[in-house]
């Protein structure tokens, strides 16, 4: 690990001064350096309210998606705890501080104490971060592991464990240096909680006896069914009374739209019926332009959802999802369901989908998400390489009503019956505490 955190150190100074060059040019990186903006001083005066008669579990989670995943562990914590432990949350990005500000922190978990921004990974904040919070446990949510948060805690002896932890079919025998980067990572941990057996296997495989590995699944079942059967959200509620079947493209970038607007155009000409719903990942007015611009070029109606109120009936025939936080329940508008990022570096959250009992396409990359290959496996979502597939795909559904009831019945099963995660990583991390 010293060989790791010295190349580490050495160029991280560099990274950050370009980071705060390349701001002027990106909002998002702009976005991510101005959260830190007096961070110190905010760490200070949030940690000096923490109750130091309670053991505090340190959270930390990337952005909404981890967070929303850990949700239901937090629900079994606080059910069970009993107000025997406290809990410190911090964010990666704007984008989950932002969310959790605007959606969760007036009805937050009481266990909740301390929320911030995670600081960059430099010693002298990590050194900070542990003097003030003085962490009893540091839970990792699926990964965003930082170098020197997890070399220091090791340090000073803090437990660490990571939750719904995968290789991933490309990194179950992970190649050269990116091997021995994570496995270093991976060493520090006190317990690993893995989606499943087969990465429990190859996590055993890589490191030691030390670290404790355990197949507990994946916490984001538990996550996509307790949202469905909780959520208070109901943005598609006035897609129900309209007499279409809409195909809903959620978490959309440039190239999964510029698949699915020309397929939808052709499948538009060969189903009356259908409709298209695109909710973008990122959503900013550079973005939505962009896919106003394109749907233009394809001579196709459109509108925000914004501008549509419940009793409000539109022509459109695609509407631009517009807004934060209610994807999730989007989905429930659909007859199927178009997953972005199969362009990119991977698929984003297919189980959203999937939970409604609705069939689900996505582009080529995702090796990322272990549940996308069952899934195509039982016949409930596919890939599609082009616009042509997707119309082909999309179209032997629409054709077939039956096809879509059975496809959608096995996603939803397959979703269900994955559930119960949360509970064994609650009582890992109520394990973790009790030791202490």
């Amino acid at each position: 690990m010293a060989v790791i955190l010295i190349f580490y150190n050495l160029f991280l100074p560099l990274v950050l001064a370009v980071s705060k060059i390349c701001a002027f040019f990106s909002k998002k990186i702009s976005r991510t350096v101005k959260a830190r903006k007096g961070i110190r001083e905010r760490w200070g005066a949030a940690a000096a309210e923490i109750d130091r008669k309670i053991p505090l579990i340190w959270i930390h989670v990337s952005s909404v998606g981890e967070y929303l995943q850990v949700k239901p562990v937090l629900d079994i914590l606080e059910e069970t705890s009993e107000r025997s432990c406290q809990v410190a949350l911090t964010f990666y990005s704007p984008s989950g501080y932002e969310y959790f500000s605007n959606f969760e922190k007036k009805d937050k978990h009481r266990l909740i104490t301390f929320v911030e921004y995670l600081p960059f990974d430099t010693i002298r904040n990590v050194r900070s971060c542990l003097e003030l919070l003085r962490p009893d446990l540091i839970v990792y949510v699926r990964y965003d592991l930082w170098p020197n948060l997890v070399a220091g805690s090791a340090r000073r002896k803090i437990p660490q464990l990571i939750l719904s932890a995968s290789l991933g079919s490309e990194g179950r025998d992970l190649p050269g240096i990116k091997r021995y980067y994570y496995k270093k990572l991976y060493s520090l941990m006190t317990a690993i909680a893995s989606v499943s057996e087969d990465d429990a296997e190859s996590f055993r495989r890589q490191l030691s006896d030390d670290v404790k590995i355990i197949a507990t699944g994946d916490i984001r079942f538990d996550q996509v069914v307790t949202r469905l059967e909780n959520s208070k959200i109901s943005p598609g509620r006035i897609f129900h009374s309209m007499e279409n079947r809409f195909l809903i493209a959620g978490s959309t970038w440039p190239g999964d739209e510029r698949l699915v607007i020309p397929a939808f155009k052709k499948l538009l000409s060969d189903f009356s019926d259908i409709r298209l719903i695109i909710a973008p990942h990122e959503i900013d007015r550079r973005r939505l332009k962009e896919i106003e611009d394109t749907l233009d070029k394809y001579s196709v109606r459109h509108k925000r959802l914004s501008t549509i109120s419940d009793d409000m009936e539109t022509d459109a025939d695609v509407i631009i999802a517009d807004g934060l936080g209610y994807l999730a329940e989007l989905y429930g508008a659909g007859t199927l369901a178009y997953v972005g990022g199969g362009w990119t570096t991977g698929v984003h959250n297919i189980m959203e989908p999937a939970v409604w009992g609705i069939p689900v396409f996505f582009g080529p990359r995702c090796n990322n998400a272990w549940e996308a290959a069952r899934l195509i496996e039982l016949g409930a979502a596919s890939t599609v390489k082009d616009a042509a597939d997707l119309v082909d795909r999309a179209g032997f559904f629409l054709g077939d009503p039956d096809a879509i009831r059975e496809a959608g019945r096995k996603a939803e099963s397959f979703i269900k019956n994955n559930t119960g995660a949360s509970k064994a990583c609650a009582m890992l991390i109520m394990e973790s505490i009790r030791r202490i």
